[in-house]
């Protein structure tokens, strides 16, 4: 699906910040919705959603070789993708994905997650997640 360029890192200091940049399309990750079956009615997730937010999951395992945080953190993203894309990607959708995937590798709780700051551009489509302790 895509590449990641970790930045390794085994913990963060006050004032520090860590990055992460993952390569591929963002996908957001909405609610479950309902489809009928002939068996019956099942939930589904969204298509991509859940590979997405795995891939996240694993580069940051690979660049976070710390216990995750328990103090509050800032969070910042950005999202790029191809301008057609760019307009269906609802942002907190996006964040959300982000925000279970680093749960319990960066952090402890996506609770800690006292800041965020979320921003959509055209480019070639990845996510660069920048985290910093809250002030």
């Amino acid at each position: 699906m895509g590449q990641a360029n970790p930045l390794p890192h085994n913990s963060l200091a006050p004032g520090e910040k860590w990055e992460l940049e993952v390569w591929g399309q963002p996908r957001p990750k909405g609610s479950f919705y309902i489809r009928m079956f002939p068996t019956g009615p099942r939930g589904l997730m969204p298509p991509g959603a859940l590979s997405w937010e795995a891939l996240v999951n694993a580069e940051a395992k690979k660049a976070w070789s710390s216990p995750p945080l328990t103090s509050p953190v800032k969070l910042k993203c950005t999202f790029y993708s191809h301008p057609r894309s760019l307009r269906r990607l609802d942002v907190d959708k996006l964040l959300r994905a982000i925000l279970d995937a680093l749960t319990g590798v960066v952090y402890k709780d996506d609770a800690l997650v006292y800041s965020i700051e979320a921003i959509k551009l055209e480019g070639t489509p990845h996510v660069h997640i920048q985290l910093s302790h809250y002030p």
